[in-house]
């Protein structure tokens, strides 16, 4: 067995992650790896730190919408902030990530047996619980609760916080949210995810 070249598809995954690490390390001090993971991944991963990536196979093919709902926040801000908050206040920011935690498992069950519509309302639970952590946006709120208005069946903030973008899981209802969020003035595209399988497709 020859080990993998830079032409190979493995060695083109190691490219990317090492050249997006580095980079990391320039912008957010101590990146987790995440990043960097799901540029050289295709379709949805589970990622640790303790385990890095890990596929996650796609029952049920399914849409979401993204809107980029003001410019973006620093992430080594914004993990400065949470850090400097759990100073403050332990127990909530740790029951806060420990519920956030767990929600996390429970998304990944409901997209390997394709229960979207509970999904939909992790990704609220999920977003509330980031508010509470000071890392939502007026914007932010505004164009995650433009989604679910629209049929949405659930949205949340995603990235550092903070600023950026929301993503919003839809099933009929996405011409009808990318609609709204069109009329607030928001830049949105769509993505497929699963179809074909493990791969993600995106559209404006």
């Amino acid at each position: 067995m020859q080990p993998a070249g830079p032409s190979s598809p493995s060695g083109s995954r190691a490219l990317v992650e090492q050249a997006t690490t580095a980079w990391e390390r320039v912008f957010h001090a101590q990146p987790s790896g995440i990043d960097a993971a799901a540029a050289s991944q295709s379709g949805c991963i589970y990622f640790t730190r303790a385990h890095g990536p890990e596929r996650i196979e796609v029952r049920k093919a399914f849409v979401v919408a993204i809107a980029v709902a003001g410019p973006p926040a620093s992430t080594r801000e914004m993990v400065q902030a949470v850090a400097a908050l759990r100073e403050r206040r332990r127990t909530f920011v740790d029951r806060s990530l420990g519920l956030i935690h767990s929600l996390v498992e429970d998304a990944r069950r409901c997209i390997e047996s394709g229960d979207m519509p509970t999904l939909g309302q992790l990704m609220d639970l999920n977003h509330m619980l980031l508010a509470g952590l000071m890392l939502s946006t007026e914007q932010l709120g505004s164009g995650g609760s433009g989604g679910p208005q629209c049929g949405a069946l659930g949205a949340k903030l995603t990235g550092s916080g903070g600023g950026g973008c929301v993503i919003a899981l839809v099933e009929e209802s996405l011409d009808r949210v990318l609609a709204a969020w069109r009329e607030r003035g928001l830049e949105c595209f769509s993505a497929h995810v699963g179809t074909p399988a493990g791969t993600v497709e995106g559209s404006n």
